[in-house]
């Protein structure tokens, strides 16, 4: 039974591709059968694994859909897996659309700051619908905010955090910083974790994973949207 984490943002250059590469990566070295699926018409990660130039023992499948991929289509990929990653289009386009049907857990990039997060209320009101629709089937669907491109020692951080309680999702306590580590790894592709070992953007990168999977197994009480 695969677990589908789907990474789901209206704005560009967030790091939807850099967080879908690093956590699909991340999951493969832990072991996990993990296929990342590119649903994004511009084919970064796509690119990101044609410029893998270094011998990894454990990538993660990377599979491409076109824009017109039907759900269908999605839910085929999907069984034979314990993970699968889905990197989604910027905007509210239909494999967005697909990605959340489909998701067990749903991750929502933003940057620093609270205008970024303010942006994605169209989004969150179709997350708020899902889930709304879910009520009474047992199924529990955790959505969380992923603070990325953190600038270290700014006070930023209390900003997102106010207004993404206001939103009504939680916000992961792991934040990622502006670091070169993340775009040379991308470059490469490779995940931060491969290319520097023992790095803090490793660190940063582990907790994100170990946390990611913990919202997996969140209690139903744990998880309540206003």
């Amino acid at each position: 039974m695969s677990t589908v984490v789907s990474i789901l943002s209206p704005k560009g250059g967030v790091g939807r591709s850099t967080l879908a590469t690093n956590l699909a990566g991340g999951l493969s070295e832990f072991g996990y059968r993990t296929l990342l699926v590119d649903a994004d018409p511009q084919g970064s990660v796509v690119d990101w694994e044609n410029e893998r130039i270094d011998n990894w023992d454990m990538p993660p499948i990377v599979m491409s859909l076109p824009p017109d991929a039907e759900l269908e289509e999605l839910k085929k990929l999907i069984d034979d897996f314990d993970w699968v990653v889905v990197d989604t289009p910027a905007g509210l386009e239909r494999l967005s659309m697909a990605a959340l049907y489909v998701a067990d857990c749903i991750l929502i990039p933003i940057r620093p700051s609270a205008p970024d997060l303010w942006a994605t209320e169209p989004l969150i009101d179709l997350v708020k619908a899902r889930l709304s629709g879910l009520s009474g089937t047992g199924r529990i669907v955790p959505a969380a905010f992923v603070c990325l491109q953190s600038i270290y020692g700014t006070d930023l951080a209390k900003e997102v955090d106010a207004a993404a309680s206001s939103l009504g999702f939680p916000i992961l306590t792991t934040r990622t910083t502006m670091r070169v580590d993340y775009s040379e790894a991308f470059q490469v592709g490779l995940t931060v974790p491969t290319l520097k070992p023992g790095s803090e953007g490793d660190r940063e990168v582990t907790a994100l994973l170990k946390e990611i999977i913990k919202l997996i197994s969140v209690k139903p009480e744990e998880h309540v949207q206003s």
